[in-house]
C-alpha cells in the first residue's frame, strides 16, 4: 500500500521551504509528462508549461515585479503575494501553467453561456495537469506548493514571457529537509453522501 496512489495522496503535503538539492532533469521531464497526460475535453491538452529555476533571468524579473505590485494591491491580496516571493526565492523549479482557450474560444460562437463553460472545462482540465505533476514528484519524494496569488499579477507574467495564453497557476518544486504536520481534513461523513 505504500506505493499506491492513495498512499502519495495522503503523505502529500504543501512544502513551502526546500533545500538545494537538484532535480534531475529525467526527473523533472517526468514530472510534466505526468502533467501532459491529464484528462481533458474533446484532448484539446489546453495548457502550456513554462519552466524555470531559481535565480535566473526569468523568476528575478518575476519577483521584481510581485515586489513592486504588492505595494500597489489591497492588504490581502499583498500578503499573498509576499508569501509568494519567499517560494520564488526558494524552489529550485517554478513551473508556469498557461491556459490557451482553445475550447473558450470554440464555444464562442454558441453564445458567451457556452464560452464560459468552455473556459471551466479548461480550468479543470489543467487542475488535472497541475494535480497530477504534484502527485508525481511526491512519489519522487519532491515537494511542491500550487500557488495561485501570482494569477493576481497574470497580464505583467505573461508580458515576461511574451505569451497570448492566460496564467493559470504556478508550481514550485525541489527537495525539502522537513515535511509539515499531517493536517486535520473534514470527516468523510460529512462531505459524502450515498444516495
Amino acid at each position: 500500500m505504500k506505493n499506491s496512489i492513495l498512499a502519495i495522496i495522503k503523505h502529500r503535503r504543501t512544502i513551502r521551504t526546500f533545500n538545494n538539492r537538484k532535480v534531475t532533469k529525467n526527473v523533472l521531464k517526468n514530472i510534466l509528462e505526468a502533467g501532459r497526460w491529464a484528462p481533458c475535453p474533446n484532448n484539446v491538452q489546453p495548457w502550456i508549461f513554462y519552466v524555470t529555476k531559481r535565480n535566473n533571468f526569468y523568476t528575478q524579473k518575476i519577483i521584481k515585479i510581485i515586489q513592486k505590485e504588492s505595494k500597489n494591491e489591497s492588504i490581502g491580496v499583498s500578503v499573498f503575494l509576499n508569501d509568494s516571493i519567499k517560494i520564488f526565492k526558494s524552489a529550485p523549479i517554478m513551473i508556469y501553467i498557461f491556459k490557451k482557450c482553445i475550447l473558450a474560444k470554440r464555444y464562442a460562437v454558441l453564445g458567451p453561456s457556452y464560452q464560459q463553460k468552455g473556459e471551466l472545462f479548461e480550468h479543470q482540465a489543467i487542475s488535472a495537469a497541475i494535480e497530477n505533476m504534484i502527485l508525481c514528484a511526491e512519489a519522487y519524494g519532491i515537494g511542491s506548493v500550487w500557488l495561485g496569488s501570482p494569477v493576481f499579477l497574470s497580464k505583467k507574467i505573461e508580458a515576461i514571457f511574451k505569451i497570448d495564453d492566460e496564467l493559470c497557476a504556478v508550481i514550485g518544486l525541489g527537495y525539502y529537509d522537513k515535511k509539515p504536520a499531517k493536517i486535520k481534513k473534514i470527516p468523510f461523513s460529512q462531505i459524502v453522501k450515498f444516495l
